[in-house]
């Protein structure tokens, strides 16, 4: 595992914020406007990595992920068929280079 960094997942809010009533619930991801923004990460891991059967010159992603998230009500939460780009890894607070001595 890293020290410094961790990874988050852009996630709609609407997903993060439903009040889910089961441990590990499954929902799909899903793209809206403005989704990537700090706003709407939320830290995760993954899960699994598929491959997506999409015909060439598709636009949609070839590899697709399974998450799990931590939602606001203190659930696990699995989000499926996420892109890559969906992901980004983010610097623990006072970790980054920019606070070495």
């Amino acid at each position: 595992k890293f020290q410094n960094v961790f990874m988050v997942c852009f996630i709609s809010l609407e997903i993060q914020n439903y009040e889910y009533e089961h441990e590990n619930e499954r929902v799909e991801w899903y793209m809206e406007d403005n989704l990537f923004h700090m706003d709407n990460s939320a830290e995760c891991s993954i899960l699994e990595r598929r491959h997506n059967d999409v015909s060439s010159g598709s636009l949609e992603e070839d590899i697709l992920y399974t998450a799990a998230i931590k939602t606001d009500y203190d659930l696990n939460l699995i989000v499926h068929s996420i892109p890559r780009r969906a992901f980004k890894f983010v610097d623990h607070p006072y970790t980054s280079d920019q606070h070495i001595p």
